[in-house]
């Protein structure tokens, strides 16, 4: 032995001279050793002492040597110390095989020599530490077994189950005397278990060295009948006894539902991507239709048919502006004008409204308190609330029903808002919309909020509504659940901070449009805008030097930098977009006003344009009248700060 002071070895012998003959050669060769001459004495220190082997005499005055070695072997805290049995020459031929039967490790029959007893000792102790080694192995590899989180199951060529670990019994329901014996199938639904004895049976068939590791998207049963989508990975198993192939079992609900979420976050920002430039186009088109409309206006006779005909043309302008705002709000791309509103308000004016639509087969109940202010936009407000009474009506259009209307104060205490991640505890108002209709089942209200997704029939609807909803809902810091039973209806609930100031919202009165005298560069590349930009602006008086070219008109700036009062300039150009421009007009003059204007932009926003020093900030179509307001508080702002 490497450390041989740190064996303890026990003699027992009732031979005082033979005893010490025994323990004279183990202190040589450097062994501790306790003697003992009984039986009774042998078991005491046995239990007492930490012993390494024991040295044991087949005759003994109080028991034999065979009786001490029974009894050692079946006390768990001594059966695994190492015994040898020693024996006289006239001990009888068959005292050998009963002491081996009794438990005993070797036998010796004396006189024996040193070298053949040390022999012997060091061949015991070199097994007692080997299976030591082996049980340490076995205990860990058991732990490991039952603390892992995968479900472990050991089936045979037949498919059997031979081994399950304790997770297998949590992840499935079963005991593991139910499983052992069953087939590993009895884990999977009836779709499934083709595949998975298909894969088994490609184990078994594979010539040596065998394949390691294939992984399966299955599905797991339980035993209450219920599935779970599953991971499993099957890797053969060489035993004595033949092949085994071991089955790590993971369920994978958590990993499917995070994998979704990736995959909704891909298509919004694929659908932004798709809005932003179906919204840059339009708007620059709208921009177009929307001016004309307000300069035939301006020459058409309030009592003649034309004038009433453009302001319908000029009204369906501003819905379509709007419609685009929304896209980008769902898109989360577009600035919102937010402002203090009654919510109360809005929504009975929007009720008043929905009802002329909705059949008679619906009755509209609604409970609506002042519920005092929010910060919102009103056209988004009033998008969702149409949308959601417009989803009821769809669900009650057959058999009619009931449409709930209600809106309260809410303080969102620490437990409900542990249940919704996205509030805080602090105060909402709670928008209810509930119908009686048909219901969702689990699965449709999973996926309601996606994009395009619609159980409507082609030409009733595009699947967008309740998407544009819920980005409505969060951008204005608000939150959206919804509640279905097949067969008896569905509710929303929209939560959106309550403003702690309850000013109320007066709306200005509408005021001329201004002009003056001053000079304007206007740049645009789209030479119908820029055109467009010159009849806008010098009706109202403005001298306006347009230019379609963002280089060219950083020359003219170039050559007479004191001619401008003012630039306005689109965003999206080719060379020189509007914030390099703005950039190199600064460097000219810096005290030059500046307005942006964009129908959308990737990489320009409100927040980015004022860190610029961009004066103002517009998103297309333009009016008129918001552009020559624009233009009056920008200039103004230029003589306010101008020096005495």
């Amino acid at each position: 032995m490497s450390d041989p002071q740190q064996i303890t070895i026990l003699n027992v012998d009732d031979d005082e001279t033979a005893r010490y003959t025994t323990s004279h050669v183990l202190h040589r060769a450097g062994f501790a050793v306790l003697e003992a001459a009984t039986g009774s004495a042998a078991l005491d220190l046995a239990r007492a002492a930490p012993l390494h082997l024991i040295i044991l005499d087949v005759n003994l005055p109080d028991m034999s040597g065979f009786e001490v070695c029974r009894r050692l072997k079946a006390d768990p805290a001594t059966a695994a110390i190492p015994v040898l049995h020693l024996s006289a020459t006239f001990t009888k031929s068959t005292d050998r095989t009963e002491g081996l039967e009794n438990g005993a490790d070797a036998y010796l029959v004396q006189p024996v020599e040193a070298a053949e007893l040390l022999a012997t000792v060091r061949s015991l102790l070199r097994l007692r530490r080997t299976e030591e080694a082996l049980r340490r192995s076995e205990m860990l590899a058991q732990r490991l077994l039952q603390t892992v989180p995968d479900a472990i199951v050991v089936g045979d060529g037949e498919g059997r189950i031979v081994l399950v670990n304790a997770p297998t019994e949590r992840m499935f329901g079963y005991s593991q005397e139910e499983l052992l014996g069953a087939l590993v199938e009895v884990l999977l639904p009836e779709r499934c278990r083709g595949l998975h004895v298909a894969h088994r049976a490609t184990y078994m068939a594979i010539p040596h060295p065998r394949a390691m590791g294939v992984g399966l998207d299955l599905w797991g049963r339980r035993k209450d009948g219920s599935e779970f989508p599953v991971d499993v990975s099957l890797s053969p198993l060489e035993t004595p006894d033949g092949l085994l192939v071991v089955s790590f079992i993971r369920d994978i609900t958590g990993r499917q539902h995070l994998e979704a979420q990736l995959r909704q976050m891909q298509k919004m920002e694929a659908i932004g991507t798709l809005a932003g430039g179906i919204a840059h186009d339009f708007n620059n088109i709208l921009s177009v239709i929307m001016v004309y409309t307000e300069l035939m206006l301006r020459d058409a006779p309030h009592e003649s048919p034309a004038w009433a005909r453009l302001q319908h043309v000029l009204t369906a302008c501003d819905r379509a502006k709007h419609l685009v705002q929304q896209i980008l709000t769902f898109s989360r791309q577009s600035e919102q004008e937010h402002q203090p509103i009654q919510l109360h308000l809005l929504v009975k004016e929007a009720l008043q409204l929905l009802r002329a639509t909705l059949p008679t087969t619906i009755e509209i109940r609604q409970v609506i308190d002042d519920v005092g202010t929010i910060l919102a936009d009103p056209t988004q407000m009033y998008q969702l609330l149409m949308n959601l009474c417009t989803n009821a009506e769809h669900a009650m259009r057959e058999r009619g029903g009931r449409l709930e209307v209600g809106l309260e104060t809410v303080a969102v205490d620490a437990a409900l808002a542990a249940l919704h991640p996205a509030l805080l505890p602090v105060s909402y108002i709670r928008l209810r919309v509930r119908d009686t209709g048909h219901g969702m089942p689990p699965a449709l209200l999973a996926r309601i909020f996606e994009p395009f997704f619609t159980t409507k029939g082609v030409g009733e609807g595009t699947g967008m509504g309740l998407a544009m909803v819920h980005g409505i809902v969060t951008s204005h810091g608000g939150a959206i659940t919804v509640e279905s039973t097949p067969g008896e209806g569905t509710g929303f609930a929209v939560y959106l901070p309550r403003m702690a100031n309850q000013a109320r919202a007066d709306t200005p009165l509408e005021e001329p449009v201004q002009g003056g005298q001053e000079c304007i560069l206007f740049v645009d590349d789209e030479a119908m805008l820029a055109l467009l930009g010159q009849e806008m602006l010098a009706p109202l008086g403005y001298q306006v030097v347009v230019h379609t070219n963002s280089v060219e008109a950083l020359e003219a700036f170039r050559t007479a930098p004191q001619r401008y009062d003012l630039v306005i300039t689109d965003q999206t150009m080719p060379d020189l977009t509007g914030e390099a421009l703005a950039r190199e007009l600064r460097h000219l003059r810096p005290d030059i006003p500046i307005i942006l204007c964009t129908g959308f932009s990737h990489t320009m926003t409100q927040e980015k344009a004022h860190l610029l020093g961009i004066n103002a900030f517009l998103m297309k179509p333009l009016m008129i009248r918001d552009l020559a307001r624009t233009i009056r508080e920008v200039l103004g702002q230029r003589s306010t700060h101008a020096p005495a």
